[in-house]
């Protein structure tokens, strides 16, 4: 059986993803969110793998060739987990950009209090804590930074 290590990607491109499996070549169409188009409800809404130039599994928004053998259900199992954890294009984006989502976080909680006085956007189970009122200029100021941040982030 394959494991996550034999899987290597050759070109990720607007959801599209290319690459192999051991010397099995695949494609799939991977999108951010599960849908009822994907597998078993997932994101991964188009997948074939070919080895040697025969295709032994294809599913495109159903199954078209089923993986016959325990082999090509366990490397089409793999492969499908694989491609489920990839992250979404906005994950990637923040990636590309150096951002982390902790980085992310720390920075958006450094604007809710600096503009709205709140001092962490973690839930705390506590309607004085987790509420607040804020001035709509306080608001405004602190949707404006987010904004600008996120401006930065896409230089």
């Amino acid at each position: 059986m394959k494991n996550k290590h034999d899987i290597k990607l050759t070109k990720v491109d607007d959801g599209w993803v290319f690459g192999k499996i051991g010397t099995n070549k695949f494609t799939a169409q991977v999108f951010d969110t599960g849908s009822q188009y994907g597998i078993d409800g997932g994101r991964v809404s188009r997948l074939f793998i070919e080895k040697n130039g025969s295709e032994f599994s294809n599913y495109e928004r159903v199954w078209c060739i089923k993986p016959q053998t325990l082999a090509q259900k366990k490397l089409t199992d793999t492969l499908v987990a694989y491609l489920e954890d990839l992250p979404s294009s906005d994950e990637r984006d923040r990636m590309a950009a150096g951002l982390t989502q902790a980085t992310v976080i720390a920075q958006l909680e450094e604007i809710a209090l600096a503009h709205c006085d709140v001092e962490t956007l973690e839930k705390r189970w506590s309607d004085s804590l987790d509420f607040h009122e804020v001035s709509v200029w306080g608001l405004r100021s602190a949707l404006e930074a987010a904004y600008r941040l996120g401006q930065q982030s896409k230089k």
